[in-house]
């Protein structure tokens, strides 16, 4: 349950910090075990950096 909240919430916020807060962990590198970024989420990144290389 804490992976799927860390994840969610990651991926909807993208502020670590938060979800580090939300959590209660007193290290972002806990957290980051926990906040997963998804794979739709990874192929919206790659789609909007693409852009950049193209120009």
């Amino acid at each position: 349950l804490r992976h799927t909240c860390g994840t969610y919430t990651y991926n909807r916020t993208g502020d670590l910090r938060f979800v580090q807060k939300l959590l209660g962990h007193s290290s972002p590198n806990t957290t980051s075990i926990y906040a997963q970024i998804t794979p739709e989420k990874e192929a919206a990144y790659v789609n909007q950096i693409s852009d950049l290389y193209r120009e």
